[in-house]
């Protein structure tokens, strides 16, 4: 009788359990893309990426160069909320994509239909080292 009270106390606390949020919606295409302030689209925000980039040590002196693909996720508010690598090149400059992007400023809200939504796109982040810049 004890352990069937016990196990009967221990069903509404399951019952309880905080039920897991829905997905938010995510698009890939919109009306309106994010903006940076006062300088322009995904082209201007891909230029801000390259200025932030701090090239790996070891990648410099090895001369890597290429590029490293980052699936952007921007929300409602602008900030960019995640950033994570699609096609990377080796792991320090996979780090250091990821790392440029997070360091973005916040970002106008990407908008669909005059709405706030969610806004994923894929940005290519270059290294081409100083030596390889210099070849013909």
């Amino acid at each position: 009788m004890a352990a069937s009270c016990w196990l009967l106390g221990i069903q509404p606390a399951a019952a309880q359990a905080p039920q897991p949020t829905p997905p938010k919606a995510v698009y890939t295409y919109i009306d309106h893309p994010p903006q940076l302030a006062g300088k322009g689209g995904v082209p201007a925000i891909s230029a801000a990426v390259q200025q932030q980039l701090a090239y790996p040590p070891r990648a410099l002196r090895d001369g890597v160069a290429g590029r490293v693909f980052v699936d952007v996720l921007v929300s409602t508010d602008g900030a960019v909320s995640e950033a994570k690598v699609v096609k990377g090149l080796r792991p320090d400059c996979d780090s250091a994509a990821v790392a440029a992007v997070q360091r973005l400023p916040r970002l106008s809200p990407p908008r669909m239909n005059g709405r706030a939504v969610y806004y994923s796109f894929t940005l290519p982040v270059v290294f081409q080292a100083p030596a390889a810049a210099s070849k013909p």
